[in-house]
């Protein structure tokens, strides 16, 4: 049949736009961390997996095309336009979603309004290994401590209400120290005075 050529030629396309579609998720989540901004607006979450599911449908996609050209069946050419048809929806969701953010981000206000729901999380930092987990990824891997306050973000972390019994003890995160080691949180001239969201704006935001 004539369309077999076609197919085979856009189920490529597919599957490398599937890559590229698993790879950028991926950076966005693992290197980036988007997710973890989630008390900002959760479509710094949203985006990224949308992203994944996106990639991960085109290659079911793909691999439904490259069957249906292969056995010349009707069936799986229906199953592969349905699929399509769900990708379709997808992407548009992805691309709205993603514009929605991009005009919060330059509107460079996403930022300077204080989420009072990251000082809440911060609270449980010493008593939840999951928000603990997540404060010290983000405090290694962008080099700063604390939320807010410009400079002075490390003072996020001895805000009334904490729930550390041991806050006495221990004045920061560890994770807060240029170089970690463990107690180093106990000495104030080894921490970063960057802080977490400061950090992570985008560069168009520290203009």
């Amino acid at each position: 049949m004539g369309y077999v050529p076609a197919l085979c030629v856009l189920n490529l396309g597919l599957l490398i736009s599937s890559t590229a579609c698993l790879y950028l998720g991926s950076i966005m989540i693992n290197i980036y961390l988007l997710p973890y901004l989630d008390l900002i607006t959760t479509q710094f979450a949203t985006v990224p997996y949308l992203i994944l599911a996106i990639g991960a449908l085109l290659l079911i996609v793909s691999i439904c095309g490259i069957i249906a050209a292969a056995s010349k069946s009707r069936v799986a050419l229906i199953v592969y336009a349905i699929i399509l048809g769900v990708v379709f929806a997808l992407q548009l969701a992805s691309i709205f979603t993603s514009m929605e953010l991009r005009n919060e981000l330059e509107q460079r206000r996403l930022f300077h309004t204080r989420n009072n729901e990251v000082y809440e999380e911060m609270k449980y930092y010493w008593v939840d290994d999951d928000i603990k987990f997540k404060w010290d990824t983000l405090q290694r891997d962008f080099q700063c401590c604390g939320a807010y306050n410009l400079m002075t973000g490390f003072q996020d972390w001895s805000r009334p209400g904490s729930l550390n019994d041991r806050q006495q003890a221990r004045r920061l995160p560890d994770s807060c120290c240029l170089e970690e080691s463990e107690g180093c949180g106990n000495h104030e001239s080894l921490f970063s005075d960057q802080l977490a969201y400061e950090k992570i704006k985008p560069p168009w935001l520290l203009r």
